[in-house]
């Protein structure tokens, strides 16, 4: 049965909750915050704007490393000590990266802060398995995706307020003041992966887990479609800059306040998901889902194809993200129900999928010839084409029946 998060009154349990779900925002924020200032650091470094993919590149590369360290780590010593040093790892890195004044030195600290910031994505999914399961984990995790929803709506809007201070270096320093904030929450939370329950293996040894996660059927494909999906979302995000301020030419302002608008669809979404999943129940709302995605993307490519105005693409992309964090939490739910004994394991294997896709599709963008709109579009179509008919597996489980 559930257990909930011991506290002595529903303002702390609130407190907590939304802990969690800020600590689940750090690799959004790292990502959105400093999109709209690109022109502008690339100016100060001296290097052309497509040259600033390469420090996304190495964050995504930090992340998916950093997870699959915390991981074990993670069930072998406690949530609250290692997710403690991530933090600080990610606060110092910040400042640093605010002090960069070569592109090489950005790319490397942008490295060592993702390996920061992955501690607090892993650890946080890996509490919530400690202390829920089934349908409750999974309106959990919703919960944790509305929080989560915040980062990517609000970190553009404050990366263009940090500009028109025309100080680039304040949104690592942003960054860093947000890590800080994350320090002083993560020391209010209680310690949930207990003693008894931790194992005693060597970090080596801790490591092979990944081999029972990966031959779990049950994990690989929830985790499968959690990828896919975020990968087409991905498309999305990691082209908005050069779609909206270099094919639509917005300014940075405009820009942060189109995606923020995009991105509170996530929170509707997700709140939207909360009230129904109980009655519904997590596999016909995947299929339901992924089929609105399907729709929103192909009607987004064939804006693309016409050329149309950006208002008439910016429509069909509400449609795809308005349930990209219900699919989230839901697959990662449903991948993470066959290991209490291994949350750790699998909230970072979960990661690691989620960073090689997205570190795939921006790759894939990078070299693809096409307009950026239609590739954008082309490569959301495929990877929600793939989301689509993974959702529709045997292998999913019913989250009703699950039990701890």
């Amino acid at each position: 049965m559930t257990s909930p998060i011991p506290a002595p009154s529903r303002a702390i349990r609130a407190w907590r909750l939304f802990v969690l779900g800020s600590l689940t925002m750090f690799g959004a924020v790292c990502i959105d915050l400093y999109l709209p200032a690109f022109p502008h650091i690339a100016d100060a470094l001296g290097v052309e704007v497509n040259d600033m993919g390469l420090t996304l590149t190495s964050f995504l590369l930090g992340m998916g490393i950093g997870q699959l360290f915390y991981g074990p780590v993670s069930d072998r010593f406690g949530r609250k000590r290692p997710l403690l040093v991530g933090i600080i790892v990610f606060v110092i890195a910040s400042v640093m990266c605010a002090t960069s004044t070569t592109l090489m030195s950005l790319i490397m600290w942008r490295f060592i802060q993702a390996l920061g910031a992955s501690a607090g994505i892993v650890i946080s999914r890996a509490i919530v398995r400690d202390l829920y399961s089934g349908i409750e984990m999974a309106k959990v995790m919703t919960i944790l995706g509305m929080v989560f929803a915040l980062g990517p709506a609000l970190a553009p809007s404050i990366g263009a307020l940090v500009l028109l201070s025309g100080v680039w270096q304040w949104a690592f320093y942003s960054l860093a003041i947000f890590g800080a904030f994350m320090l002083i929450g993560v020391m209010t939370l209680p310690e949930t992966h207990h003693s008894e329950s931790r194992n005693n293996h060597g970090f080596i040894k801790a490591t092979t887990s990944y081999g029972e996660i990966l031959t779990n059927k049950v994990f690989l494909t929830s985790a499968l479609l959690f990828g896919a999906d975020f990968a087409g979302f991905f498309s999305y995000v990691s082209s908005s800059p050069d779609i909206m301020m270099g094919v639509y030419g917005l300014n940075s302002t405009v820009y942060a306040l189109v995606f923020g608008v995009i991105s509170l669809s996530l929170l509707v979404g997700s709140q939207i998901n909360l009230r129904i999943l109980p009655r519904f129940g997590n596999v016909k709302l995947l299929k339901v889902y992924t089929s609105i995605q399907i729709v929103g993307s192909i009607l987004v490519l064939t804006a693309a194809l016409v050329h149309a105005p950006l208002f008439v693409v910016l429509v069909p992309l509400l449609l795809v993200s308005s349930v990209a964090s219900s699919i989230a939490g839901l697959s990662m739910t449903a991948s993470m129900t066959p290991f209490a004994h291994l949350a750790g394991s699998a909230s970072a294997m979960n990661g690691m999928i989620q960073m090689a896709s997205a570190g795939i599709i921006t790759a894939v963008l990078a070299v693809l010839p096409f307009d950026p709109v239609i590739q954008m579009a082309a490569v959301m179509v495929i990877a929600i084409t793939a989301a689509f008919f993974l959702a529709r597996s045997r292998a999913i489980p019913d989250l009703a029946a699950a039990r701890k």
